[in-house]
């Protein structure tokens, strides 16, 4: 009895151990800011060390995920070190991550919003494919559309096939290529229909072809 006593024990103190103390994690976030190298790198190491034990394996990634978002919000902690927090939101991030990381997406800081997307990218959650659908639909500039197509090939959500479809026919080869590409990881029968629709296609750039080809061998192999 002693000994499943002590397991008990055990278990509730790794259990706060391992928990994301917000008071720890801002005072390593202001380190990352420091004037000395090696200070930051191992304000760095900290971070990651205190967001993996948090999030091991049987432990409350919600918790942790409200955490970090706190500390986004806080005017405590420098924007510098934001980033690092929100490398490790995407690595853990959840559901309750998603609207914040929208909002992020709609601000007008180009590192934060890259991040963000990043976040969004690995959140398995239907509300982060719709952000990541809307945020392509309204995008005008090209660098992120091949951002928010890159990161629903990497979601791979059936839905996203009606959004990225419209890109394979763009005029310019880099952008249809990535959303060839993207059908392809997808897969799936509506993003083999659309594939199929490109490859005889007259609005399709030529050199995009050979893509497309090996696209639908992938899709057959299946």
């Amino acid at each position: 009895m002693k000994f499943f006593s002590s397991l008990i024990l055990a278990g509730l103190l790794t259990g706060s151990v391992f928990a994301l103390d917000s008071a720890k994690l801002a005072e390593v976030a202001n380190k990352l800011t420091s004037q000395s190298m090696d200070e930051q790198f191992a304000a760095r190491m900290e971070l990651n060390r205190l967001v993996d034990d948090a999030t091991a394996p049987g432990k409350d990634c919600v918790a942790v995920t409200k955490t970090l978002l706190a500390a986004l919000q806080s005017n405590q902690i420098p924007n510098e070190a934001k980033k690092y927090i929100l490398r490790k939101l995407a690595h853990c991030g959840t559901a309750e991550a998603v609207a914040p990381m929208a909002a992020l997406l709609k601000g007008s800081d180009p590192l934060f919003k890259e991040e963000a997307r990043r976040v969004l990218e690995e959140i398995p959650d239907p509300k982060a494919v719709a952000v990541l659908e809307g945020a392509l639909k309204s995008a005008s500039d090209k660098r992120d559309k091949l951002s928010f197509i890159n990161s629903l090939a990497m979601q791979g959500a059936s839905s996203s096939v009606q959004v990225i479809q419209h890109s394979v026919v763009d005029p310019d080869a880099e952008l249809a290529r990535a959303a060839v590409h993207a059908l392809a990881k997808i897969r799936g029968t509506n993003a083999v229909t659309d594939l199929g629709k490109a490859a005889a296609s007259s609005k399709v750039v030529p050199s995009l072809k050979a893509d497309i080809d090996k696209a639908l061998l992938i899709h057959g192999s299946d």
